[in-house]
């Protein structure tokens, strides 16, 4: 079967497809419509604040934990005793309570 007849086979007639189109289309600029009303009363953040405040201090902290967290590590782990786990998790621990306050910050919000 042609694309054509599987169309007309499960739409109905050319008139129905028309009709569902019509709507599609309107649906579609009625959900453009809102998000610009959204994006210009405050209540959509825009995708590049989100990329460069969020994401990019997400990135720059990973990268923190590799270059600085990691000979942190190295200089307290002795024999591997609870103790010294115990330090190596509130290190880390700690990076990620600050960034989840920053990321809180950044984007003016409450994350769960």
């Amino acid at each position: 079967m042609t694309d054509a007849i599987i169309i007309l086979t499960e739409m109905g007639s050319p008139k129905q497809i028309h009709a569902w189109a019509r709507v599609r289309k309107e649906v579609a600029q009625a959900s453009a419509a809102e998000a610009k009303r959204d994006q210009a009363t405050g209540q959509l953040v825009p995708r590049a604040l989100v990329e460069r405040a969020v994401f990019g201090y997400l990135d720059a902290m990973n990268r923190r934990a590799l270059e600085d967290l990691a000979p942190t590590i190295a200089t307290r782990i002795g024999k591997g005793t609870s103790a010294e786990r115990k330090a190596i998790e509130d290190l880390i621990g700690s990076l990620i309570q600050k960034a989840q306050e920053d990321c809180r910050r950044l984007i003016g919000g409450e994350l769960e």
